[in-house]
């Protein structure tokens, strides 16, 4: 009993310590402002300000389809703090430091030995700034927060009937799961392949007796992507710049930067502004394709592993979030969150392996131990300066979309959003200068011919506001709100 509670205070102090690490590395996050779209989809958005706009707008049958729960955090934000990026960003916060808590108690679960470096190495990674320091990134956090809880739940039950000591009711564990699950999707939609978690654990594991509890879940989800295809993805794929071959192609064809986001400590950016690929035989792609290939090789050569599980999570998780919609961007951080959390296991689950190969070389064996957690340091260490400095650039709007057009020199997008900041400095002529060269970048995007006919309209030019007016319309009829940003490799 002595030992257990020695054991229990020693992991307490750990956890404590990586909460510590992330709350430094984010110290910076309650001076950010309200970014990109949020002024207007959750500053001054009317329906997450009133309490009966809200209920009225975002809780009947259709918006079930469009994450009402993680709408009802930010419209708990305006109740409690109003208008204040402080209160959303630190509400962020605390649903990252859970869903590390959470993943602390998950490694150990699935037995892994450096619990505390996927704990670590999760907390500290810069893609989480796109669910903290960005408002918008919450709904994939907070189905995370869901997916954890009921995987953590899982695997407890598992451990408990495998070892028969005090195990829970398996009727209790799958309808709690199942009300776990519901939360995530209402969060989230895209976590509507959890089941698909779970039901490849079951058939490569001894417990597959249970699969069929799943049965009706699949079902659902089943029909769920029925539904959505014929409300959302039919009707957005009509009116896309590219069709969803090049769209799938194109996510195959940045799998370098993909790679990049996961393995280096970087600064992020606000707008990933990517190529996209019109063919399969771009080396990219290709790439792409063969190290897609490769992964399912290894997920089916592991499947009745822990590491194939890993394996199938992580690349599981990463499809529903890219999937054959046209969206404006190839990647977006936020989408890359859930991945995250099966990549810091399997990170762990890595450390484990190179423990084990080191411990059998011959003396000095402590020196070669002391080398490799003297690396993992500085690899937390040059994680937490990333974060820390991000969100030093994120504190101001310019610079923010100034380190955009720096890292990515032909997005439309960044220089539309400096020209929207210079025009709210009333500086209408400078805001004119980057909307001319946000068209040229992308000339079928209906917005930036309205951000132009407003600053004439300020600038009492009434006949160019009505040309631009009328230029804004036809694309609008043309394009829809996911037709920009949009550069298809030569």
């Amino acid at each position: 009993m002595i030992w257990l509670l020695k054991y229990i205070c020693k992991n307490t102090v750990y956890l404590f310590l990586i909460i510590a690490i992330s709350f430094l590395a984010y110290i910076l996050v309650g001076e950010i402002p309200f970014l990109y779209y949020e002024p207007a989809s959750i500053e001054q958005n009317p329906k997450l300000i009133h309490p009966s706009l809200f209920w009225q707008s975002y809780f009947n049958f259709k918006s079930l389809f469009y994450k009402p729960l993680s709408l009802l955090t930010y419209h708990f934000n305006h109740m409690l703090c109003g208008p204040s990026s402080f209160c959303f960003h630190w509400s962020n916060f605390f649903i990252h430091a859970c869903n590390v808590v959470l993943l602390f108690l998950l490694a150990q679960q699935l037995r892994i030995k450096h619990f505390i470096w996927s704990a670590l190495f999760f907390a500290l990674h810069p893609l989480s700034t796109a669910c903290v320091s960005q408002i918008h990134g919450r709904p994939y956090a907070l189905g995370s927060l869901f997916m954890l809880l009921a995987l953590n739940l899982y695997f407890f039950n598992a451990y408990q009937s495998r070892t028969k000591t005090h195990p829970i009711r398996p009727t209790l564990v799958y309808w709690s799961i199942l009300v776990l699950f519901v939360c995530m999707f209402l969060s989230k939609q895209s976590f509507i392949v959890f089941p698909v978690l779970i039901m490849f654990h079951l058939y490569n594991s001894s417990s597959n007796k249970k699969l069929y509890l799943f049965v009706p879940l699949i079902v659902f989800c089943t029909c769920f992507l029925v539904g959505i295809f014929y409300l959302d993805i039919i009707p957005n794929i009509s009116k896309a710049v590219v069709g969803p071959k090049v769209y799938a192609l194109s996510q195959l064809g940045n799998v370098n930067t993909l790679i990049k986001f996961y393995i280096l400590p970087f600064q992020t950016a606000l707008v990933h502004d990517l190529y996209f690929y019109a063919s399969a035989f771009y080396p990219q792609v290709m790439l792409g394709i063969f190290l897609l290939i490769l992964w399912l090789f290894l997920i089916i050569q592991k499947r009745s592993s822990l590491l194939g599980w890993l394996l199938f999570c992580f690349i599981l998780m990463i499809l529903p979030t890219n999937s054959i919609i046209p969206k404006n961007e190839v990647i977006r951080e936020w989408r890359l969150y859930p991945s995250l959390i099966f990549l810091s296991l399997l990170w762990g689950y890595g450390l484990d392996f190179m423990y084990s190969k080191i411990s059998r070389f011959s003396q000095p064996k402590n020196l070669k131990h002391i080398l490799l957690y003297t690396v993992l340091i500085v690899y937390a260490t040059a994680q937490f300066l990333s974060i820390y400095q991000q969100n030093k650039i994120y504190r101001n709007p310019i610079f923010t979309w100034q380190q955009v057009t720096k890292k990515y020199p032909y997005s439309s997008d960044a220089y539309n959003n400096i020209g929207v900041w210079h025009a709210r400095q009333s500086d209408y002529k400078q805001a004119l200068a980057y909307f001319k060269k946000a068209i040229e970048l992308d000339p079928k995007n209906f917005a930036y011919e309205l951000n132009m006919a407003a600053c004439f309209r300020e600038m009492q030019h009434p006949a160019l506001n009505r040309k631009h007016t009328q230029r804004a319309k036809k694309k609008a009829s043309a394009y829809n709100n996911r037709s920009h940003s949009f550069h298809l490799k030569p």
